[in-house]
């Protein structure tokens, strides 16, 4: 199994981010509710890549009982009081947020996650200057490997709104047939013909070699706690004997979606 080096690729759109920023001087808002491990490992990931290309990254904790219309406030306040260039909302978000009625309360302009529905409208109709991190991620794996999309059979494992979703947007606006996988028909026999896997469902080793064809690309990110490890849905050790390309969790997308999160930050402030 040839291994995506998410690392040495985030590097390269890290460097891309920085010719657009030039000398200017750049910072990130981030906005988080409560104590989560795999969102603190994203948020030190930020702060220790943003650092590398002058980038400064600020944290907003709030307590995890935040009220929807808070939380709202509270990142209103700081868009009108702050000189920050781009704002997130860290997710997930506590039970009992209406989670997109919050993530609307970033501007556009400083939607460096490109989760507002505004965004999002943006990005299917063609109108954004951006793309969500993780297609950005996923992208620019694809293209390294010299991956024609067209006539793959390509299965994305959950629909989520930091994974599947945007996936799924960038694969219709495409024309690409694919198949979606959720909570609700959780069918993993479906992957076994599957050319391209992405997967974002936050379990841990669901995925394993016996259930994969040779020559299959499979890009995990879904990035999971075990043990306070983080463990992705992939069991890569289980896919060593296959042929194809891996995107391990963690290492592999996380960086490069990082990586595209600044560049989107740097596109967002021109």
């Amino acid at each position: 199994m040839n291994v995506f080096d998410g690392r040495a690729l985030a590097d390269q759109v890290l460097a891309e981010a920085g010719e657009i920023i030039g000398a200017r001087k750049l910072s990130l808002g981030v906005i988080v509710l409560g104590e989560d491990p795999v969102s603190a490992n994203f948020i030190a990931q930020k702060e220790k890549r943003g650092a590398e290309i002058g980038i400064a990254v600020r944290t907003y904790r709030y307590p995890i009982d935040t009220s929807t219309r808070k939380l709202r406030e509270q990142v209103a306040d700081l868009v009108k009081k702050t000189k920050h260039d781009g704002f997130i909302v860290q997710l997930p978000l506590p039970e009992g947020i209406n989670t997109q009625y919050a993530l609307n309360a970033v501007p556009e302009d400083y939607d460096v996650d490109c989760l507002n529905q505004k965004s999002i409208g943006a990005f299917v109709v063609g109108r954004s200057k951006i793309m969500p991190p993780v297609v950005g991620a996923v992208k620019t794996l694809l293209e390294n490997a010299r991956v024609e999309l067209s006539g793959k059979k390509i299965v994305l494992v959950g629909a989520g709104r930091l994974v599947g979703r945007p996936a799924a947007l960038w694969l219709i606006a495409q024309d690409l047939p694919f198949t979606v996988l959720t909570y609700q028909s959780l069918d993993l026999s479906v992957i076994r013909e599957a050319d391209i896997i992405i997967s974002g469902v936050g379990q841990p080793r669901l995925i394993r070699g016996d259930m994969i064809k040779d020559g299959a690309i499979l890009i995990d990110a879904g990035t999971s706690s075990e043990a306070g490890r983080l463990v992705g849905d992939i069991d890569a050790a289980s896919c060593q004997d296959k042929s194809g390309w891996l995107a391990a969790a963690p290492g592999g997308v996380g960086p490069l979606t990082v990586a595209h999160l600044f560049k989107n930050l740097a596109i967002l402030a021109q």
